[in-house]
Order: structure tokens, then sequence, then C-alpha cells
């Protein structure tokens, strides 16, 4: 069997949660002795096969973005050619572009997507969009959620719930280099107290700021781990506030992260758009064994996040409750411990690569046997 995967951007390239989920399945795949291929676009000048993982990433050079849509105008060659030699094909949703290409390259294998988000933003673009996305996802032989709450909520994914199939994004804590003691001192010297941690791109549709007001009313010491283009806001909102105890350490190595997620109180997420569909900072809060506070958003974070199980799901926008979660958590050690083994718990159960590359193998393989069968009819 071989497996090409088509999507915007690749890992390492870029560190984003599609990209991971990308990588996790292509690997899993290599350990099955499934030959995988991934095209994705890229903004360097060197365009050469990598083929370190074990799958052989191929790359076209992106010649620029519209609303972060980005286009190449020799993609289209390199898909034909690497859709040639694959059994199947799995596209990652959302890129408007790639929905263009699977048309354009009139390929007829057999195909599956995984919906990682609905498109949010919906401006006049995505008016135009519309009817491109619809008969995409009507061509397509499988669409995969990332999970239940998001498949039931999703007014897309609702249209197609005879093809629609959820297999949770799981990782692999074998990927998760343990820190030396030496990282761990480090840290440790740096906070010198127990800390709720948040980690992801500081973007809009995170809602920080809900967390810097959540401050307000008890400043729990806090540590934001990652980038993007609101950081410097952020600061300034945070200095604005006189927040004491709180750090901003930017994007850290791996390792560093793995440290911080070791030694945290807790795992925050205050997300308040669908965009944030999963939360894999949540996933990794539980394989940590960490107590969870999250936002109910109809998405993937209340099903990883058990309410009174593995920690506290919260209304979005509202800092209040936000402030009387992390009150809880910080007052009542016994049940911040409980919810932490039933986050290992959980973790075990729904969210390991290893779950989610057998059900994504299971998927491949009646995939191509329906379309065998169904051309032996015909």
């Amino acid at each position: 069997m071989k497996i090409l995967h088509f999507y915007k951007t690749t890992f390492p390239n870029s560190h984003g949660g599609v990209e991971q989920v990308i990588h996790q399945v292509a690997y899993g795949c290599v350990s099955l002795k499934i030959d995988v291929d991934i095209l994705s676009l890229s903004r360097v000048s060197k365009l050469s096969i990598d083929s370190s993982y074990g799958y052989n990433s191929h790359f076209s050079r992106e010649n620029f973005q519209i609303a972060s849509n980005s286009f190449s105008f020799t993609v289209l060659s390199k898909f034909n050619i690497l859709a040639s030699q694959a059994d199947l094909i799995h596209y990652h949703f959302p890129w408007p572009f790639m929905d263009l290409i699977h048309f354009l390259a009139h390929h007829k294998k057999p195909t599956i997507v995984t919906y990682h988000s609905d498109i949010v933003s919906k401006g006049f673009l995505f008016e135009i969009y519309k009817p491109l996305m619809k008969i995409f996802l009507n061509d397509i032989d499988v669409i995969v959620a990332t999970s239940k709450n998001y498949a039931k909520t999703s007014n897309v994914l609702t249209k197609y719930k005879n093809k629609v199939k959820v297999v949770p994004i799981g990782i692999n804590p074998q990927d998760y280099v343990k820190p030396t003691p030496i990282i761990f001192k480090k840290w440790k010297n740096k906070i010198r107290s127990n800390f709720f941690l948040f980690v992801g791109v500081m973007r809009t549709y995170k809602a920080v700021e809900v967390i810097l007001n959540a401050l307000k009313y008890e400043s729990y010491p806090f540590v934001f781990v990652g980038d993007g283009p609101l950081l410097n806001n952020l600061k300034t909102l945070a200095k604005a506030l006189n927040l004491k105890n709180i750090y901003f350490v930017g994007e850290i190595s791996d390792i560093d992260r793995n440290a911080l997620y070791k030694l945290c109180y807790g795992v925050v997420s205050s997300s308040n758009l669908r965009s944030e569909a999963y939360g894999v900072s949540l996933v990794e809060g539980l394989m940590y064994g960490k107590p969870l506070v999250s936002t109910n958003i109809g998405t993937g974070t209340t099903f990883i996040n058990k309410d009174k199980v593995t920690g506290i799901v919260i209304p979005p926008n509202n800092p209040k409750k936000l402030a009387e979660a992390l009150r809880f958590l910080w007052s009542n050690p016994q049940i911040k411990k409980n919810y932490g083994i039933n986050s290992k718990k959980r973790f075990k159960k729904y969210f390991t690569a290893k779950m989610m590359n057998k059900s994504y193998l299971h998927i491949y393989q009646s995939i191509l046997m329906n379309k065998k069968t169904n051309k032996l009819k015909n």
C-alpha cells in the first residue's frame, strides 16, 4: 500500500497541529511497512526530498498567499506524478487550493480527508469558495473528524453523516524526550513555585487575554509558552493589569517544554472560537497526568477534558469563571491529584498515536476494499 498526504505545510518545517498529525500518521504507517509520500509547499529555495523520518517529504515552491491560503504554480505537475504512484490520497482540510488541485488532477484514486477545522472566518472569500468546498467534500470517499463533538456541531460535517468517521488525534509518549536534571533545575530556579501552564501560538482564537483578565482576581503563577502575532500585545496587557508571577517564555525547545509540562500544577486552554478544533496541548496535559481547565466551544477540547473527571470545563470568554476554576484546583490539591490520575487513564484509553494509526489503517483498508469490490461489480 502506498499513501500520499497532501497539505500546504509539513513537519518539521512547520510545527502546527495539522502538521503534527500528518507526521504521526505517516510515521506510524512506515512502522507498519506502508510506503508514504507527503507533498507540501515551501517558501525556501531548496526543495529536495526529505526522507529522514522514513517517509518521503516532497516540496513545491509556494508562490503567494491570499488570506492564509497558499498557492503554487508547480505543485499540480508534482501532485500528478505522486498521485499516479499512490494507492490512496489523504487530504487535510482546510486548504481551498487543495480542493482545486484535486479536480485539476483528474486522478480517480480513492480518497480520504481529515477534517481538522471548519473555516471560521466566513467573509466574501468564503462565499466564493463554498461551492468548490461542497463539490470537493461530495467527491471524497471518507471524511474523518477528530472528535464526536466536532462532527455533531459542525454545520458542514452534519451534511455528510453517511461518510464521516471519527479518529481522535493521538500522540506518542516516546517522542517526548525526558528532560535532564539540569533542565528541571533551570526552570525551578526561574519560576520557584507551582504554576499553571498555557502552551500555544498567541493568536486571536486562543483568547489568552481571558487568562490575564482572570488573574486580576487571584494572581496565580502562570507560564505562557509560545510565540505569535499577539505576544507583544499580551505582554502589554499583563503589565497594564499589574500582574505578578507571569512568565512569557516564548518559543522554547521541545525538551524545555516537556520540563514545564512535568513541573506545572495544571494545563489551561482559554480558546473561544471553533478554530481550536482539538487542542493538542490538552492531550499533552493528559499524558503528563495534569488536571485541565478548558472551554466549552463545541469542539474536541471538551472531548479531551471531561468536566469533573480530568479537570474543569468553563464557558468561553469568562474571566471570572476561569478564576474560579483556578482557585478550586489550587485550593483542593487532593481533587487536583485525582484529576491528574484520571488524565493519565484517559490518555491511554483514547489518545495514543498507536490507536490513531490503527484506526487510519483500518479506514485505508476499508476504502481500498470497497473500491476493489465496486470495480469488480462494474
